[in-house]
């Protein structure tokens, strides 16, 4: 800057003069280009720590919820760690002697990775890109693979009972009309079963509902008809029985 003011002085003039210009802008851009990137480096570090501490807030609230509801339910029973073959014996695997009604029934199954067929892995939620078709399946509405379950009927019915799918979790509503032994299995063909490989593990919780019983109807009371005689009263204008006839 100082040369561009001694090139002034000795009489360059105009050359000198727009040195001057361009040193300013220089001098005066360069700064504001730094505090706008300062700017805006903090304006990023901030944004990124607000939104790392929501992820973290949202995470926690979503977890704190599950643990309320699970807390709040007051399961009656409950069983861990109940294992579910993939190849069980005959078509399904007895997990409770007997579920009463009403009742509410909740089946979690781990992370684990069953074989419906050699090669073939999937979770409990099944497998939706399986080249077998689900119609031949036991469930056919669902996926082939999938934990699915059966409230009452025998240990080698698929017809008898009340189905339905479980995936990696399910809760079930018993009714005061569904009640008996719960089984749980694989969702795959009957002629498949045998090759199938290891297995998965559950979570089965159960708390009873108390039965409303229903109020009792009370008979209403009948009402006499208008204009109708009632039995035993004498008709107007009819003699009297032993009353004495007037003379005519």
């Amino acid at each position: 800057m100082k040369a561009e003011l001694a090139g002034v002085r000795r009489g360059n003039g105009k050359a000198g003069f727009k040195a001057v210009l361009s040193g300013l802008r220089v001098n005066l851009v360069a700064p504001v280009g730094k505090g706008v990137e300062l700017i805006f480096k903090y304006w990023l570090g901030v944004s990124l720590v607000v939104y790392i501490a929501l992820a973290i807030a949202g995470a926690a609230w979503i977890h704190f919820r599950h643990v309320s509801e699970r807390s709040f339910m007051n399961w009656t029973e409950v069983k861990d760690n109940v294992e579910i073959k993939a190849k069980p014996e005959g078509i399904w695997t007895l997990v409770h002697e007997y579920v009463r009604s009403p009742a509410l029934v909740e089946i979690e199954a781990n992370n684990d990775e069953w074989e419906y067929a050699p090669g073939k892995k999937c979770s409990a939620n099944g497998d939706l890109g399986s080249t077998l078709h689900p119609q031949d399946a036991i469930l056919p509405s669902a996926p082939v693979g999938a934990l699915i379950g059966k409230v009452g009927g025998s240990t080698a019915g698929t017809t008898d009972g009340r189905l339905f799918v479980v995936g990696k979790r399910a809760l079930l509503q018993l009714d005061q009309n569904t009640s008996g032994p719960l089984f749980l299995t694989i969702n795959d063909q009957l002629s498949g079963l045998q090759n199938n490989d290891k297995s998965i593990k559950v979570k089965i919780s159960i708390v009873y509902v108390p039965q409303v019983s229903s109020p009792a109807t009370v008979s209403p009371i009948p009402q006499p008809v208008a204009n109708t005689p009632v039995s035993g009263a004498p008709i107007a204008g009819a003699p009297i029985a032993g009353a004495p006839v007037p003379n005519k």
